[in-house]
């Protein structure tokens, strides 16, 4: 009963925003093209490759037939590019018009998809983008049936085989949903990929469709957007790699409700929306909202608005907006911080929210970031009294078990000591590891804290930041972990000014040397968020980086988490959110390798050995995921219920690509031979790519700390499945580190 009372407070009851400041709306663009109708649609896309998007006007009801006229992103709207009749006679609602990429060559073609088509079909015919739409690429009745206005159409590439295909959305389906059915572009539309009722309600004429991957993991996620929403356009994103089961996110824009003469076009980026209002002042306008990284396409030089769009954005140096959702978790304040973490080891990170002021004690809540923090792992009371400020709480491992421990450091503790407290991940934070006084004074909101294997010994140390030090610094004081923090490993006054409480500090190897970078975070910075990165070769007396973020200024309501996934992954955590705590991400990409890696076949043939074959569903050692065929873990709407050999074979070398790519990104810049690089990839298809980024294995081989008995230590360590060590994982890690380091891809069952 305890939680009943939490849950009512803290779940959120709504996920729209109220608050849009995230999201920024351009002014209007008045183009050359008159005021249109509903006899007009748009589309946008690169006509002239000058890597600014274009405005595509089709007149369905031309002088003798429909008719193509494309404006220049590049002057605004003001010049066109083409004006050309096509060979589709005049139309009406019963065609919709989009662009794609039938044929690869790099030019936008358009789809002409008639609704009602001869014999009950709905066809889809494709016009030439090289010369001008004036010859067909392909026509074809589809396998689905004739359609209506009941039906909206977009173009993407849902099983990313090269070839675009056709997402056809039924806004009146079956049970009061929303459904989605995608035909296969690789066989001209004549079957189906996927056919799902969506958790989207049924939608009408008031909502526009379109499909990009907002959240970066490499699914399409579809978004619909509501015109006339509750006091403004609402964007609600149905997430891809769900199957459209949940939301990705939900949002109301800056704009104002509209209604059928407003056409809403996608463009890249995660929220990068054009506005397409058909009865303009004067003329049909172009109107931008989004992120602050989305493509500003405006030209201000040639602007005759009153209002000027800002074409020259702050520099943000390859920092993007990766994700942004809002959680199950209500608004928090200053007696909550936060924390990422991977509770369930399924690759994904959590969010570990600590409630310093809970019911009776300290608390700690694990939201699911598989399930876009939308659900929770873990609601507890932990051993430690009500808390304050002069508590910090971070997460690592403590004792290399593979599962994140809380320390909870007490910044005024007994004998004018800063106390550690270790709280073990593995009973949910009900026992102490270690509880000790350290050999730091007592400290206070002038210190901050932060968690990392500073001599790479294996036990985690602990970095005490104080932002008010000596000479105008801010200064590092490092911990030994191996001896209980009695002892220091480094101090020093960094080259970084003296901060405050408009900082926040975290801890990554920014630059794959082996080595931790201190990552410090400047809420208030000029017209942005800030990120400056202290070098850990030279400890901390020059910067290895120092640039502005995608993210607006923020204040003590937004904490900053650094992630050690990729070079720079940031999670700024919203506690004032517009309904509920919000998690969003930006970072950069991952560098790429010296030379490029990829799977080899002794690899597939061991990774197919060890996990056998199951042509129907089995519960994994852990109990928690149900897998198929070559240890598929089925995702949230896969409908796998029985796989034959062949097709168990195709996921499975689809699996291991995923992952191929995967730790080619996290282990960017390292020289692996091939059997190593396979050792690997194999560790992280069985226990998860976010456990070979947080252990103690990968770093040392970053360090270059690979001597085999080492190397063995640490492979080893892995065996264990709820608390429990299990002579197969045994197996497999001593599997792993042969092939690591003797290249040797056989099975040997080895025994204890």
């Amino acid at each position: 009963m305890l939680f009943l009372g939490l849950l009512f407070a803290y779940m959120s009851k709504c996920n729209i925003y109220a608050d849009t400041k995230s999201i920024t709306l351009n002014p209007s663009v008045a183009t050359t093209l008159g005021k249109t109708d509903n006899t007009w649609t748009f589309q946008v896309g690169d006509y002239n490759n000058d890597g600014v998007p274009d405005l595509y006007g089709i007149s369905k009801q031309g002088t003798n037939s429909t008719e193509v006229h494309v404006l220049d992103g590049k002057s605004n709207y003001r010049k066109f590019l083409l004006q050309t009749a096509i060979p589709i006679e005049k139309t009406g609602d019963n065609y919709d018009f989009k662009l794609g990429d039938y044929n690869n060559d790099g030019v936008p073609d358009l789809y002409c998809i008639k609704k009602n088509g001869s014999n009950g079909k709905t066809e889809v015919h494709i016009l030439n983008g090289k010369d001008n739409f004036h010859s067909f690429l392909a026509e074809v009745a589809t396998a689905l049936p004739a359609t209506d206005n009941n039906w909206s159409f977009s173009i993407g590439d849902y099983n990313h085989d090269g070839t675009p295909d056709l997402y056809c959305i039924k806004k009146n389906g079956a049970n009061g949903k929303t459904e989605l059915h995608i035909l296969n572009g690789k066989n001209n539309f004549q079957s189906f990929l996927y056919e799902v009722g969506t958790t989207l309600p049924q939608t009408d004429n008031n909502w526009d469709f379109g499909v990009s991957d907002y959240n970066a993991d490499g699914a399409l996620d579809l978004y619909c957007i509501k015109k006339n929403g509750s006091g403004a356009t609402e964007v609600h994103i149905l997430d891809g790699k769900s199957n459209f089961k949940s939301f990705a996110f939900e949002i109301g824009t800056p704009m104002t409700p509209t209604d059928e003469n407003t056409q809403f076009i996608l463009g890249q980026g995660s929220m990068n929306i054009y506005a397409i209002k058909k009865q303009g002042a004067t003329a049909t306008e172009v109107q931008q909202l989004g992120y602050k990284d989305t493509p500003n396409t405006s030209n201000d030089s040639n602007s005759n608005t009153s209002t000027k769009v800002n074409t020259a954005p702050i520099n943000t140096n390859g920092i993007n907006w990766k994700s942004h959702f809002s959680t199950a978790l209500g608004k928090t304040d200053d007696t909550w911080t936060f924390q990422m973490g991977d509770y369930n080891r399924d690759g994904v990170l959590d969010l570990y929210g600590i409630r310093k002021q809970g019911t009776t004690s300290t608390e700690v809540h694990v939201l699911d970031g598989k399930s876009n923090y939308r659900k929770f792992l873990l609601q507890t009371v932990i051993p430690i009294e009500k808390t304050g400020d002069n508590y910090d709480f971070k997460l690592s491992d403590y004792n290399n078990d593979g599962i994140p421990d809380l320390y909870c450091i007490k910044k005024n503790g007994a004998n004018g000591r800063t106390e550690v407290h270790v709280l073990n991940g593995k009973d949910n934070f009900h026992s102490f590891f270690s509880e000790v006084s350290t050999a730091l004074p007592s400290t206070d909101n002038n210190w901050d804290f932060c968690i990392g294997n500073y001599n790479n010994d294996e036990k985690p140390d602990l970095y005490c930041i104080k932002k008010n030090g000596a000479n105008g610094k801010t200064e590092v004081h490092i911990l030994n972990g191996k001896t209980n923090f009695q002892s220091f490993l480094l101090e020093i006054g960094t080259s970084l000014s003296n901060t405050d409480d408009n900082w926040n500090f975290g801890l990554n190897d920014y630059n794959n040397d082996g080595l931790i970078d201190l990552y410090c975070i400047k809420r208030n910075g000029s017209g942005a968020t800030e990120i400056h990165i202290l070098n850990g070769k030279n400890n901390f007396s020059s910067f290895n980086f120092e640039s502005a973020t995608p993210m607006e200024p923020t204040d003590k309501n937004t904490q900053f988490i650094v992630s050690n996934d990729g070079a720079l992954n940031v999670y700024p955590i919203k506690k004032q959110g517009a309904t509920s705590t919000e998690v969003h991400e930006f970072g950069t990409k991952s560098q790429d390798h010296d030379k490029n890696y990829n799977n080899s076949s002794n690899l597939i043939t061991f990774i197919g050995q060890y996990e056998s074959f199951s042509p129907v569903p089995y519960r994994g050692a852990d109990y928690q995921n149900r897998t198929i065929g070559y240890g598929h873990v089925i995702q949230p709407g896969e409908n796998l219920s029985y796989l034959t050999d062949e097709q168990a074979r195709d996921l499975l070398q689809r699996d291991i690509q995923n992952t191929t790519n995967a730790v080619s990104s996290i282990t960017s810049g390292l020289k692996l031979t091939q059997n190593q690089f396979d050792s690997l990839v194999d560790f992280a298809y069985n226990c998860g790519i976010s456990a070979l980024e947080s252990s103690i294995l990968l770093k040392n081989i970053k360090a270059g700390n690979t001597s085999a008995d080492t190397l063995k230590t640490n492979f080893i360590s892995w065996s264990y499945c709820n608390g429990e060590e299990l002579l197969g994982l045994w197996r497999r890690r001593m599997d792993e580190w042969q092939m690591y380091e003797y290249s040797d891809y056989n099975r040997d069952y080895p025994n204890w």
